[in-house]
């Protein structure tokens, strides 16, 4: 009865190691997977940001059309 325990503790022991060698080896496959993909969206929205100061330079660069708006009221 002890050594049938015994078998049962170890079987149990290498399942549990099992178990947990596929959950963190899954999630290590998904991160290296998902990895290229957050970098391009991170680049992306740095862009995104470091665009906004030119966009607002650009905008001082058009010419003024609220004096001609003022001579067709």
């Amino acid at each position: 009865m002890l050594h049938g325990m015994r078998r049962s503790a170890r079987w149990g022991m290498l399942f549990k190691v099992v178990y947990w060698a596929v959950i963190l080896g899954g999630a290590a496959y998904a991160f290296s997977y998902v990895t290229p993909y957050l970098d391009a969206v991170s680049n992306a929205y740095s862009a995104l940001q470091g665009g906004t100061p030119s966009a607002n330079q650009q905008q001082g660069s058009f010419p003024d059309f609220s004096k001609l708006l003022e001579n067709f009221r």
